[in-house]
């Protein structure tokens, strides 16, 4: 089972935006094909908005791999995980720095994700 604690800075990220996305996942079932064990909006301060992810790995986790999901939920919060072709590659293909993604692995695998700035609606 894969842990991830994601953390959306705010007031960058609003509440409406990450509520849609889990209510998105959590309809879908699946997370890049793996099942959804659990994935909960558990909660928010003034500076974070925590969620907290739950998944069955059926495939060996890469680096490469890692970062495209760990970037679909970016692109999802953004409301873009289903749209054209063009615009949803151009978003995918920014690296970590640009998209201000930052995470920590803690020993037993589980990691903290923390998104800084949404994507914007026109990726550059």
């Amino acid at each position: 089972m894969a842990v991830w604690r994601m953390m959306f800075a705010r007031p960058q990220f609003k509440h409406r935006q990450i509520k849609r996305m889990v209510d998105d996942l959590n309809r879908e079932g699946n997370f890049g094909g793996m099942p959804i064990h659990r994935i909960t909006l558990t909660r928010q301060t003034r500076e974070l908005i925590y969620v907290d992810l739950e998944f069955q790995l059926t495939t060996g986790l890469t680096q490469p791999l890692f970062e495209q999901m760990a970037k679909y939920i970016l692109v999802a919060v953004a409301g873009l995980a289903h749209a054209p072709q063009p615009i949803y590659l151009a978003a995918m293909a920014n690296p970590f720095a640009k998209l201000n993604i930052s995470y920590y692995i803690y020993p037993d695998h589980s990691l903290d994700l923390i998104y800084w700035q949404p994507l914007l609606r026109k990726p550059t």
